[in-house]
Parts: structure tokens; sequence; C-alpha cells
């Protein structure tokens, strides 16, 4: 395995084990690939903190500071759709209305300028706002 190839798989498992491993695993790479591998880490943070019941949407959680700007939906799906494939992206998409319920991405009209018409999603969509 050459270097590159490594530094690679090393990113890609640091992505997978999220910002939990940052002090055994960090990226590796020139100053922008680990920017953007940061930025991928805070998108995937975002939709899958709520696989442990955690929903970054909470407004008792927001607060001051100088720390980065919280996402909304529609910031978060132009995001993953800018820095990952688009395979990758179609599968967050998917996961973040069926998996997550963020139905907010329906009501935005960018967001739904740039998707692609799915039945699923229409279905997912009515019973929503049935709910």
């Amino acid at each position: 395995m050459t270097d590159e190839n490594k530094a690679i798989s090393v990113n890609r498992w640091r992505l997978v084990l999220g910002g939990m491993s940052d002090k055994s695993l960090s990226f590796t790479g020139d100053k922008a690939e680990i920017i953007t591998f940061q930025d991928m880490e805070k998108l995937l943070d975002y939709l899958y903190s709520r696989a442990q019941g955690d929903d970054v949407r909470n407004e008792n959680s927001r607060q001051g500071g100088q720390g980065g700007s919280v996402l909304n939906a529609a910031e978060w799906i132009t995001k993953v759709r800018t820095l990952f494939p688009k395979q990758t992206a179609d599968v967050l998409e998917r996961q973040a209305l069926e998996r997550f319920n963020m139905t907010e991405l329906l009501t935005d009209k960018k967001v739904l300028e740039e998707m692609k018409p799915d039945i699923a999603l229409l279905k997912l969509s009515f019973s929503s706002n049935i709910s």
C-alpha cells in the first residue's frame, strides 16, 4: 500500500469512527485536506448524533459563543452535496429523511429543486404532514 493510499484509508476510518476518536486517530494530509475531512466529520456528526438521541436542532441546546455556527438542515444538505461524492450524498440524504425523519429537508425550496423525484419521499412528506 502506498503512503497516499494509507493516508486515504486512515482518513476514511477516522470519518467512520467519528470525532470521539480524534485523540487516538488524527486526519492526515495537507492543511486543506484536513480541513475538508473535519468539515465532512461535522456533517456526519450532525446526522448520526441523532442515533444516540441527540438532536442538534433542539432549541434548548443553542448557545452563544465564539464556536462554529450551528447548521440547519438546508445548509447541511448543501454542504453534503459539495463535500461528498453524489452516491454518498444520496445515501446520507435518504438516511436523513427515512431514518432520522429530517422532513424539514422537504420544506426547503432549494433542497426540493435539487432533489430528484422519488415516490418514497412523497409518501414520507405526506405522512409527516398528517402527524
